[in-house]
């Protein structure tokens, strides 16, 4: 017979045997601890095989205890943050310097994420990109901005309005940001004097510069085919619609529609500064 081997205090992967247990079906069993704190019975046999490395928890947890650069993960948080659609967990990691850090899941399976922060610090200068000078839209960088709590690079900036502000070195590389927000303010002014204006329920650069639709088939807006094959015209100003009769001929339709633009449209366009109608598929 055998002499049986102690494995009392022994690792084997996340768990660590504390004492022998009552024998199971003829088998040596042992108590062990996890390290996420729960205690099980495992076989001599499956320890030492490696069949049992955890009380179930990795299955279920399964970046527990794994490493990610200088980071080691301890356990999973309640929190997940949204990236479009989907969810990222947040996992509770000690980097090697003794600082613990939470850390979103896809950041460590990307390699994005790979120490508290420490790493990048002790990074030689040759291996960092200094933006300090950099011109980026309307922002030039001044120096790197305090980082100490952040997971990404900053900067600080100053804008061509003289407002200061910290971005990131992603954002900035990548053109997402280029000013301090003073050019969105002066895009959405730009933008807001080419809006369309609305007079009594009309739209006055709707009735100045027509064009046919998608589905017009008659070549003339307000002009269509009826089921009977006869020519309806129509005509739409300030919120009601005048039905200008049903004609056997195009010709004739189109025509009352052009007769219909010159006493309702030209003389509004007129009193509100606007240029004539433009003349040709109306």
């Amino acid at each position: 017979m055998s002499r049986l081997i102690d494995l009392t205090g022994q690792r084997f992967g996340m768990l660590t045997v504390l004492r022998r247990a009552e024998s199971r079906n003829g088998k040596v069993c042992w108590t062990c601890r996890c390290d996420c704190g729960s205690t099980i019975e495992v076989s001599g046999n499956n320890l030492k095989r490696g069949h049992t490395v955890s009380c179930g928890c990795k299955r279920v947890f399964p970046y527990i205890g794994k490493r990610f650069g200088m980071l080691t993960v301890l356990e999973k948080t309640a929190e997940t943050v949204r990236h479009g659609s989907t969810w990222s967990p947040l996992w509770k990691c000690r980097c090697d310097c003794g600082k613990e850090k939470t850390v979103e899941e896809s950041h460590l399976k990307t390699g994005h994420t790979k120490s508290c922060g420490c790493y990048r610090k002790e990074l030689p200068s040759s291996r960092r990109i200094d933006l300090t000078g950099r011109q980026f839209g309307r922002l030039k960088v001044l120096e790197e901005a305090d980082n100490s709590n952040r997971t990404g690079e900053y900067w600080k900036c100053v804008c061509s309005c003289g407002r200061l502000i910290e971005a990131s070195k992603e954002s900035l590389c990548a053109g997402k940001t280029k000013s301090c927000g003073c050019l969105q303010a002066e895009t959405r002014k730009e933008n807001m004097k080419k809006a369309i204006h609305f007079v009594g329920g009309t739209c006055l650069e709707r009735i100045a510069n027509q064009k046919n639709t998608a589905n017009n088939t008659s070549g003339y807006r307000g002009v269509y085919q009826r089921e009977n094959s006869r020519w309806r015209a129509a005509i739409g100003f300030q919120g009601k619609v005048y039905n200008l009769g049903t004609f056997v001929n195009l010709e004739d339709a189109v025509a009352a529609r052009k007769k219909a633009e010159e006493e309702l449209y030209e003389p509004f366009l007129r009193e509100h500064g606007v240029k004539e109608v433009q003349k040709g598929g109306i």
